[in-house]
């Protein structure tokens, strides 16, 4: 039982990565808010992955690949297609892009290098995740949403910053590694 419960996490990954494509559609046919909801729903299941796989201690060298890559293909992929609509500036669409082929690229290297990718997620990458999931959400087009330019412009440069910043960090901590 306990081996088919440790798959949940993995699950829950996978389940999140297969809720792309439905994200994208709602959002190419014109139906925003059943977007909103199926991406809201695979924002849950990023918070609810981590914290069953950490509570029962469900780690797997597996999940710890595949859960931030879903992350990146989720948000890179709405932060695309909403730019690509004109709803989110595409600036911040092309920082938070370059930011994940940056670390991408590094951790790629790394790897080639021989060197052993034990890099722990930072409180600033899951401010900088969590911000950039609450962005997306005010940039859906939806008559509910409507009337909040201002949180959207805020979370644009809280956004900004903090995708700098931790792309900024993770960069520093890779540097680091490539002289150890």
């Amino acid at each position: 039982m306990r081996k088919f419960l440790a798959q949940i996490p993995n699950s829950l990954t996978i389940i999140r990565i297969l809720l792309i494509p439905v994200i994208i559609h709602f959002l190419w046919i014109g139906e925003h808010q059943q977007g909103l909801y199926i991406f809201v729903i695979a924002a849950i299941t990023d918070a609810l992955d981590g914290f069953i796989a950490k509570l029962f201690n469900f780690t797997s060298k597996f999940g710890t690949y595949l859960d931030p890559v879903a992350d990146k293909l989720l948000l890179d992929s709405t932060y695309a297609m909403l730019a690509i609509m004109g709803w989110l500036p595409i600036c911040l669409a092309a920082l938070v892009w370059l930011r994940d082929l940056i670390l991408l690229t590094g951790a790629v290297i790394l790897k080639f290098k021989g060197n052993q990718l034990n890099i722990k997620p930072a409180l600033v990458g899951k401010a900088t995740t969590l911000t950039q999931i609450i962005t997306v959400c005010l940039f859906f087009d939806v008559g509910a949403l409507q009337g909040l330019q201002d949180w959207q412009s805020l979370f644009v440069i809280i956004t900004a910053i903090l995708t700098f910043w931790s792309g900024a960090h993770y960069f520093m901590i890779g540097m680091r590694v490539n002289r150890e």
